[in-house]
C-alpha cells in the first residue's frame, strides 16, 4: 500500500477490503530491488490511477497493473487489466 512512499506490504492471500494510500503516487517504491528481493515477492499486483513516475526498468518480477481509471498510462513494460465498476470511480474505492 503506497502514495509517495510505502505504508504496508503483504502477500496476497484473500479478499483486499481496504487498504491506505492518497494523492501524489509515486509508483517506484515498490518496485526497489531490495525490498523485491526482502519479500521473496513472485509478481506485483499493483491498484493505481497510472498517474506518477514509474521505474525506468522493469523489476525482476512480473508486474499487474490494474488501472481503476481510464487515464493515459504510458509505462512500457508490465501487463495492463482495467477495473470495471457500474458507478464513476472516486474516493469511494474500498481500497
Amino acid at each position: 500500500e503506497c502514495d509517495c512512499h510505502i505504508h504496508h506490504t503483504y502477500r496476497y492471500t484473500d479478499a483486499i477490503h481496504c487498504v491506505r494510500g492518497n494523492g501524489g503516487t509515486d509508483l517506484r517504491p515498490p518496485f526497489a530491488a531490495e525490498l523485491v528481493q526482502q519479500h521473496g515477492r513472485d509478481g506485483v499486483i499493483y491498484f493505481t490511477d497510472g498517474q506518477g513516475p514509474w521505474p525506468e526498468q522493469p523489476p525482476s518480477v512480473p508486474v499487474l497493473w490494474v488501472l481503476v481509471q481510464h487515464l493515459p498510462f504510458a509505462c512500457p513494460w508490465g501487463a495492463r487489466a482495467h477495473l470495471r465498476r457500474e458507478e464513476p470511480v472516486g474516493a469511494d474505492l474500498p481500497f
